[in-house]
C-alpha cells in the first residue's frame, strides 16, 4: 500500500514566524506575516468560542465564525505563500532559499601584510 498521503487529520496548518527569522523578512513579508499571526489568533478564538457555546443555535452561529476565520486565514496563508515563491528574502527567512555566502571586502590587515610578504617574497 501506497503511504504517500497523509490523512488531514495529521496536517498541521503553517504557522507564522517569530522571533529572530521574523525581522529578516521584507516589509511586504513582514506584513503579511502579521497578518496570518492576526488571522491564526482569530481562529483559536473562534474555535475556544464555539466550544464553550452553551446551545445548539449559539454553537451553530459560533461555528459560522470559525468558518470565516479559518477562510481568512487561508486566504492570509495563500498571499503570503505567493509573495515568498516570488521574493528572494522572505524564501531565506522561511529556509526555503539558503542564503548567499557573502565575501569581506575588506582584507583584514594581517592578511594585507601576509599577501604582501608573499608577493615580495616571490618577485626575488
Amino acid at each position: 500500500m501506497d503511504r504517500s498521503y497523509q490523512l488531514l487529520k495529521d496536517c498541521i496548518a503553517p504557522e507564522p514566524l517569530n522571533g529572530e527569522n521574523e525581522h529578516k523578512l521584507c516589509t511586504v513579508g513582514f506584513s503579511l506575516n502579521h497578518q496570518h499571526a492576526v488571522a491564526q489568533c482569530r481562529e483559536i478564538a473562534a474555535n475556544a468560542d464555539m466550544n464553550e457555546a452553551a446551545d445548539t443555535k449559539s454553537r451553530l452561529e459560533q461555528f459560522e465564525h470559525l468558518k470565516t476565520a479559518v477562510i481568512e486565514r487561508q486566504n492570509v496563508m495563500r498571499a503570503q505563500f505567493n509573495h515568498v515563491k516570488d521574493c528572494f528574502i522572505c524564501s531565506v527567512a522561511f529556509g526555503l532559499t539558503p542564503a548567499i555566502a557573502t565575501k569581506p571586502d575588506r582584507m583584514l590587515l594581517p592578511q594585507f601584510l601576509a599577501r604582501f610578504s608573499r608577493v615580495g617574497w616571490l618577485s626575488r
